[in-house]
């Protein structure tokens, strides 16, 4: 059988980039982050709830730098 002669999907490099397509994009990345950011209060929160020892635990990752910036990132 010959192979029907169709047109292939368009690809990106066909479209321009549009503001819709960036608040898409954007949307994406931020539901992403608020996902994690959600795994991480509910840790912090059974961290609280098993002892003193997981929540210094939870406290020390949440104190030091890269934990701060998540949690601005977090809620901006």
């Amino acid at each position: 059988m010959a192979e029907p002669n169709r047109p292939l999907s368009p690809h990106l490099q066909i479209y321009k980039f549009e503001i819709t397509m960036a608040m898409s994009i954007v949307h994406r990345i931020t539901g992403t982050g608020l996902y994690f950011g959600t795994a991480l209060l509910a840790w912090w929160f059974a961290a609280a709830a098993i002892g003193d020892g997981a929540f210094d635990m939870a406290q020390g990752f949440f104190n030091h730098w890269f934990g701060r910036l998540i949690l601005i990132g977090y809620t901006w």
